[in-house]
C-alpha cells in the first residue's frame, strides 16, 4: 500500500474525499503511467496505461500480483486492469513485444467499457507485439514505424479480437489510437492520429469504425480535412460518435465533431478559432454526450477564444473551459476558469446519472474555479496540481477540489468517470510527494518509483 508520511500544508479542500486510494507503485527508479480510468453498470474500475521493471498491481494484498517488464525506461509495456469498486484485483493483462522485437513497443491511449463488462483499448505498436499471452499467442507485426492498433477483451480479461487500422496518408510512417468507444450496435470505434514522411508534424485526425464481434474494419475515414488530431470519443444511444481533438491552425485550435454510423461528419465545430485576435485554443481533450444528445467539451484556451460565437478572453497563460452544445451542433453555453499568469488544462470530463458535469484536469498557482459571481479559489501548491470541478446542466458551478503537493506534480493527463452505479472515480500519474485525499483526513504519498499511477473513489462529504 501506500507510504503515508507527514501531512500537508494543511490544504483542507471541501466537496469530496478520497474513500479508496489505489497507488500502482513499481520498485526504485521504475515507472508506472496511467492513461484511462473507466467504471461498469456494477461498478468496477478499469485501469489501464504502461509501466516498465517491476509493478505491484494488487497492493492491497502486499505484492500478491506483480507485472515485469525486463526493460527499464522506454519502452513501456502497455496493461489493463480490472478492479472492485473498493480496490480489490480481479485481473491485469499485459501487452508483451515478443522477443523477436527487442525495440519494439505497445503504447495504449484511452479505453471504453460496454454494458456486458467488454473492453476496447486502442493505442500504437512496433515491431510483433502478442495481443493474447495468457492464453496462446495473437501476434502482429507492425507495418509503418508505429502502427495504431485496436484491442478488445471480455468482462473477465481473455482476448477476443485484435487489428490494426491502415494509416490513409500517402508515404505513413506513424500513427496513434487515442480513443475509443462503442456504439450503439456494440461496434467499436477509435480515433487519433496519422503521420507521414516529410509531415511528421501535422497529422492527420481519423475516425474507424470496427466490427464489434470481430473486429473487421468497416471504415477509416478523416472527420475533416482541418483534424490533425482526434483525442477523445463519446456515443450516444443513437448511433452517432462525438470526436474532439486538434485541428489546423497557428496554434491548433480545438473541434468538435459529430459523425454518423457510416462515418460521415454530420457537423462539425471549431473550438477557440479567433481569426488571428490571439492565440486561440490548444485542443480539445475530453467530450461527454447526454442522453438527450447534449455535447459538452472542455480543454484549455489562451488569449481569445471564440466558441460558437461566444468569446471568452483567458484569465491566465493558459485557462479551462467547458462548452455545451445541442444535438444540432449549436452552443448552448460556455464557462471557463483560471488564475492572473498560471496554467489551467481541461483534461476530462464525465457525466453522473443525474447529468451533473465533472471536470478534471491540472493547474498551477492561485485559481478561481468558479466561473459566475461567485470565487472558488484553490491554492497549486505544487507544480503541476490535480483539480476537479463540477457543474449542473445549465451551466452552474457547484464546486471543486484539488490535491497535490510543493514536493510534487501531476506528470500525466487527469481522468475521471461517473459510474452507473452512482460511484464517481479519479485517476492519473504522480512523482514526488502529494496529497490524494482533499479530504479531512489526508493521505499523502511518496512515489516509491519515478512516477507513480493511482486511482481513487471520491465520495461527497
Amino acid at each position: 500500500m501506500a507510504n503515508v508520511v507527514e501531512a500537508l500544508e494543511g490544504r483542507r479542500m471541501l466537496a469530496f474525499s478520497s474513500d479508496v486510494v489505489l497507488r500502482l507503485t513499481g520498485r526504485s527508479g521504475n515507472e508506472v503511467v496511467v492513461t484511462d480510468v473507466q467504471s461498469d453498470r456494477d461498478g468496477h474500475v478499469y485501469v489501464s496505461g504502461g509501466f516498465d521493471g517491476v509493478v505491484d498491481f494488487d497492493p492491497r494484498r502486499n505484492h500478491n500480483f506483480e507485472l515485469v517488464n525486463q526493460r527499464v525506461g522506454e519502452p513501456k509495456d502497455a496493461f489493463v486492469a480490472k478492479y472492485t469498486a473498493d480496490g480489490r484485483l480481479l485481473w491485469v493483462r499485459q501487452l508483451q513485444v515478443t522477443g523477436e522485437s527487442p525495440d519494439g513497443r505497445g503504447e495504449v491511449g484511452r479505453m471504453a467499457v460496454n454494458a456486458n463488462g467488454d473492453v476496447a483499448l486502442t493505442g500504437r505498436f512496433t515491431g510483433t507485439t502478442d495481443f493474447n499471452p495468457r492464453r496462446g499467442r495473437a501476434l502482429m507485426t507492425a507495418t509503418d514505424a508505429r502502427d495504431v492498433f485496436v484491442w478488445k477483451l471480455n468482462a473477465d480479461g481473455w482476448y477476443q479480437w485484435a487489428q490494426t487500422v491502415e494509416n490513409f496518408r500517402p508515404s505513413p510512417i506513424n500513427g496513434h489510437g487515442n480513443a475509443v468507444a462503442f456504439d450503439a450496435a456494440g461496434d467499436v470505434v477509435a480515433t487519433g492520429e496519422f503521420l507521414s514522411a516529410g509531415d511528421e508534424t501535422n497529422g492527420a485526425a481519423f475516425v474507424a469504425r470496427l466490427a464489434g464481434s470481430s473486429g473487421e474494419v468497416a471504415y477509416v475515414k478523416d472527420p475533416s480535412l482541418f483534424a490533425t488530431r482526434g483525442v477523445a470519443l463519446a456515443a450516444d444511444r443513437e448511433g452517432f460518435v462525438y470526436v474532439a481533438g486538434q485541428q489546423t491552425g497557428s496554434e491548433q485550435d480545438g473541434f468538435v465533431a459529430k459523425v454518423n454510423r457510416r462515418g460521415n461528419t454530420v457537423w462539425y465545430r471549431t473550438l477557440g478559432d479567433t481569426g488571428g485576435l490571439g492565440e486561440a485554443a490548444r485542443g480539445a481533450r475530453g467530450v461527454a454526450v447526454a442522453r438527450a444528445g447534449a455535447v459538452y467539451v472542455t480543454g484549455r484556451f489562451s488569449g481569445e477564444g471564440s466558441f460558437g460565437g461566444a468569446m471568452r478572453t483567458s484569465v491566465g497563460l493558459f485557462d479551462g473551459y467547458l462548452a455545451k452544445y445541442d444535438a444540432t451542433g449549436d452552443v448552448t453555453w460556455v464557462r471557463s476558469w483560471g488564475g492572473a499568469g498560471e496554467t489551467v488544462y481541461g483534461e476530462d470530463v464525465a457525466l453522473d446519472n443525474d447529468e451533473r458535469v465533472y471536470v478534471a484536469g491540472r493547474f498551477t498557482g492561485v485559481v478561481d474555479f468558479n466561473p459566475g459571481g461567485g470565487t472558488a479559489q484553490r491554492d497549486g501548491s505544487g507544480s503541476l496540481d490535480f483539480y476537479l470541478s463540477r457543474f449542473d446542466a445549465a451551466g452552474a458551478f457547484s464546486t471543486a477540489t484539488s490535491f497535490g503537493g510543493k514536493r510534487g506534480r501531476f506528470t500525466e493527463e487527469s481522468r475521471v468517470v461517473a459510474s452507473r452505479s452512482g460511484d464517481l472515480f479519479v485517476g492519473g500519474t504522480f512523482g514526488g510527494v502529494v496529497e490524494l485525499d482533499p479530504g479531512a483526513s489526508p493521505g499523502v504519498y511518496d512515489s516509491a518509483g519515478d512516477i507513480d499511477g493511482f486511482w481513487a473513489r471520491l465520495a461527497e462529504e
